[in-house]
């Protein structure tokens, strides 16, 4: 009796076996989320057509390739030369807002050669980007007309190197007569107005400062844009922070609500896992609150998302925490938030998750000198340590006229407490804030009868977040 044909999630399974693909990999490749490819091999979904089809062909690439389920080289090193030159990956799901930021970028592809975006995990950058050069393309735009997508995944090490990822996706075969880089050089030559879309460059970021500042030397026409957690430091390079997407005020009316791109996003992708759910099943202010919780995270938006179906929002906003720590049975990887900011983490320097650790005690926006505070040291080493965390995207700047402040959205703060936790550091940290809030408290009090009575109660409206977790330790 014959047997009957794998499924499609098994077939799914097999390709990023034979591949060497994670389920991350898989993602980038076909601009879907990681929780989609997790649905699809779980048997939850399917995709779309257009989808399937793209799967369709990498099956049968790596059909001609041949290539082991345990073999070293990438799969681009299989393909065929012609299969090699990369394009978009195809968009599965719906873009969803951002079009503030889309007309932003596409003025900084137009005008810069080197443009970084930078965020952390989760935060949409790859997805903004190549939906940028995509409507440059589509517009007729010379900045989008020609483009490579590279994806730089932690799997390529040494030997392979993102210069041989480059060179691949590129169409530029190894010859021994002929240097790797000297050959690429020579094919983006002959590609005048390229543009290169590196994403995920934070896993590489030595080899590719460099590279990437001759080959800008090299190529008169050549625009370069990179998605990654760091920024890579080369002259020229405009650096780009994705910012969170637009949440609705706590006082906003339920159209505004229903407006604001996090919502929207919700709603979307709720939409995607129970189809026929519309905005109308859900109370408008418990979705916003829930995106506001959420610090408009693209990704944890979308993960959270999935949760409809089963909880009510009420519900989803009330265990937020734990469902975001969910790990599908039967999925291949970790499917938790708290691993995607683990890899960001990781990129700090000990210095500064040191200092991501100890701002995780303040409830509310903190100033420079708050944070000198707790971190315990002077004002300039401080004014470093909150610069580099906000290079990094760990941290907002809310711009004032005399002072900033910095505020550091939940699911991040959770996650950084976790790691002061983990560190034996949250009773001497908690003490210090403690202390520092309390000292305030009492200045502002000496000062209700003089002259700065409003200054003393504008202090303390700003720290009654943080007062009121003082109290909290404290008993």
């Amino acid at each position: 009796m014959d047997s009957e044909p794998p499924s499609f999630a098994e077939r799914l399974r097999l390709l990023r076996a034979r591949l060497g693909l994670s389920q991350e990999q898989l993602a980038r490749r076909l601009s879907v989320s990681f929780a989609t490819v997790n649905r699809w091999e779980a048997g939850r979904s399917r995709p779309s057509a257009r989808t399937a089809a793209a799967i369709a062909e990498l099956e049968a690439s790596a059909s001609r390739g041949q290539r082991p389920a345990q073999g070293p080289e990438p799969a681009e090193e299989q393909e065929p030369a012609e299969e090699r030159t990369a394009r978009l990956p195809i968009a599965q799901s719906s873009f969803v807002g951002r079009e503030r930021e889309l007309a932003e970028l596409a003025g900084l592809l137009t005008r810069s050669r080197l443009t970084s975006l930078i965020g952390p995990g989760g935060a949409g950058k790859t997805r903004l980007a190549v939906e940028t050069v995509r409507r440059l393309a589509a517009a007729g735009s010379g900045a989008g007309s020609d483009v490579v997508f590279v994806p730089l995944e932690r799997a390529v090490q040494p030997p392979r190197s993102a210069a041989s990822r480059l060179a691949a996706r590129l169409g530029v075969r190894d010859r021994r007569d002929v240097p790797q880089q000297q050959a690429m050089l020579a094919a983006l030559k002959g590609r005048p107005g390229l543009l290169l879309l590196l994403d995920g460059a934070e896993h590489h970021r030595e080899e590719l400062a460099g590279l990437v500042g001759e080959l800008l030397a090299a190529a008169p026409g050549l625009r370069i844009v990179v998605t990654s957690r760091v920024i890579l430091g080369v002259p020229g390079e405009v650096c780009w922070a994705v910012p969170p997407l637009d949440c609705p005020p706590v006082a906003a009316a339920a159209p505004e609500v229903a407006s604001s791109d996090a919502v929207r996003l919700f709603i979307a992708r709720a939409t995607e896992r129970l189809p026929g759910f519309s905005a109308a099943d859900v109370p408008p202010h418990a979705v916003g609150e829930l995106c506001r919780r959420l610090g408009g995270l693209p990704l944890a938006i979308e993960l959270i998302a999935g949760w409809v179906g089963t909880l009510s929002v009420r519900e989803i906003v009330q265990q937020r925490v734990a469902l975001l720590e969910y790990d599908p049975p039967g999925a291949q990887g970790s499917r938790k938030l708290a691993d995607v900011l683990r890899a960001s983490y990781d990129l700090l320097e000990p210095g500064q998750q040191r200092t991501l650790r100890l701002l995780s005690v303040f409830a509310a926006p903190f100033s420079l000198t708050d944070a000198q505070a707790v971190i315990g040291v002077g004002e300039p080493a401080a004014a470093a340590a909150l610069r580099g965390l906000v290079d990094a995207s760990w941290l907002a700047v809310i711009r004032g006229v005399e002072q900033n402040r910095f505020s550091m959205v939940e699911i991040i703060r959770t996650f950084a407490g976790a790691r002061l936790q983990d560190a034996d550091e949250t009773a001497q940290v908690r003490r210090r804030h403690a202390r520092y809030f309390s000292d305030l408290a009492a200045r502002a009090a000496s000062s209700f009868g003089g002259p700065d009575v409003r200054g003393a109660t504008a202090r303390l409206e700003a720290a009654v977040d943080d007062l009121r977790t003082t109290l909290e330790w404290a008993a």
